[in-house]
């Protein structure tokens, strides 16, 4: 009697299988980022040239009191640079170099490990990992917004972690320092958070963010009292940021839009006619006559900012009506971490009412908007199988796709041209 063999494996040998996918799933995203973090390093950093601008002013700061780091400044940036000033006695240029690289593997590591723990699915990590750096954002020569949108980031992280609340909050003061423009953000999510927190954690929340903000506030004002707020430059009279950086902005959108008017000149030949002798924000919005010229430059300066989101979000901007709708037909609610998300887009306050949005500004919203997008498609495709849902996501799917295309070659464009241009950059 012949008898057959079976040729189906037994279960001890199909076991490894799953096993392995899920290591190499596990090990992608981290191999990726460590990929094309080394490849961008290569590529970017041996062209990083003499610092300008706003970051000749970031590298000034050292342990001297006339130059500590300030929060006008961005204190928690600053303290980096005072780091590397500490462990070596670089050049300008070779100082511009390691901070540049220093923000652009801070930024893309925390960015990652929030993507990492947010999203459940190893293929939107590895789709979150290849929209940050095609957006071009790590390779910023302005190394303030990527250690910004670092904080941001591993203050997310903590949150969704449910690390110690003081932990959560002293994260969130770092964020909040390390540009003048963070506080109100950071301050609606320490508000946020510790509403839905209870007893105790909120208490300790509120708690690590207060005394967190106070104990980096504290050597600054020991020295330099109330003028430490105020002055941001080498410069031995005060000043405020926020309106030499009002006086710039408007300064750029009038003589963008005026027909004719006077030659360039120093800020306040365009300020002084419309705010008198205005020296602060505060001037600004109190000035009688002044109001209407002010809302003219704030809704002009949102246009001018929506015409650079839409070339820089491009494709991907059209995902979100297709996951909203499949929100609504799905009657999918927003949870805590979506409406954490969204707090964050608070931010854009300041810069609306200060300034307008730059490119270089999304560098921590970009992280935020991504997490939405590919969290929202996550939700959705767990949802009971239907035509409407499979329809959502392949749309949402084919957009996000074409707007990683666009970024891409945008980027391996401006990185096959990197040892042309004077400062690694883009239209801004």
């Amino acid at each position: 009697m012949q008898t057959t063999l079976s040729t189906r494996p037994d279960a001890s040998e199909a076991e490894p299988a799953p096993k392995l996918h899920e290591a190499l799933a596990r090990v992608g995203p981290p191999a990726l980022l460590a990929g094309l973090l080394l490849l961008s390093a290569l590529v970017v950093l041996p062209h990083v040239d003499e610092p300008v601008f706003d970051q000749k002013l970031l590298l000034q700061a050292n342990l001297n009191a006339r130059r500590m780091p300030s929060p006008e400044r961005g204190l928690t940036s600053e303290l980096w640079v005072v780091a590397v000033r500490a462990v070596s006695n670089p050049t300008p240029a070779q100082l511009n170099t390691a901070v540049t690289g220093l923000a652009m593997v801070f930024y893309t590591v925390a960015a990652t490990v929030l993507a990492g723990a947010w999203l459940r699915r190893r293929e939107l990590v590895a789709a979150f990992v290849l929209l940050l750096f095609a957006s071009q954002l790590p390779y910023l020569w302005i190394s303030v917004e990527l250690f910004a949108g670092g904080y941001l980031c591993l203050a997310l992280l903590a949150w969704h972690r449910r690390a110690p609340p003081w932990l959560t909050g002293a994260l969130l003061a770092l964020f909040a320092l390390a540009k003048p423009d963070l506080v109100l953000m950071a301050g609606a999510l320490a508000a946020f958070w510790g509403w839905r927190a209870q007893g105790r954690r909120r208490v300790e929340l509120w708690a690590g963010f207060v005394a967190g903000i106070a104990l980096l506030l504290l050597p600054g004002l020991a020295i330099h009292g109330l003028d430490y707020f105020r002055s941001w430059d080498s410069s031995a009279v005060p000043q405020d940021r926020a309106f030499i950086a009002f006086s710039d902005h408007f300064k750029r959108v009038l003589t963008h839009f005026q027909v004719a008017g006077p030659p360039p000149g120093p800020l306040e030949a365009y300020t002084r006619p419309f705010f008198g002798e205005a020296e602060s924000m505060w001037d600004v919005w109190t000035h009688p006559q002044g109001w209407f010229v002010y809302l003219e430059f704030v809704v002009l300066g949102a246009l001018r900012g929506a015409v650079k989101g839409v070339y820089f979000f491009n494709w991907t901007l059209l995902a979100v009506p297709c996951l909203l709708w499949a929100r609504r037909r799905g009657d999918l609610a927003l949870d805590d971490r979506e409406r954490s998300l969204l707090l964050c887009f608070i931010g854009l306050v300041p810069i609306l009412l200060i300034t307008y949005p730059h490119i270089r500004y999304l560098a921590r919203f970009w992280p935020v908007f991504l997490l939405l997008v590919l969290g929202t498609a996550e939700r959705i495709a767990s949802l009971e199988d239907a035509v409407w849902r499979r329809r959502a996501l392949a749309l949402s799917t084919l957009f996000m796709a074409f707007g990683l295309a666009t970024l891409a070659s945008r980027a391996l464009y401006n990185l096959q041209h990197v040892a042309a241009f004077e400062h690694y950059w883009f239209p801004d």
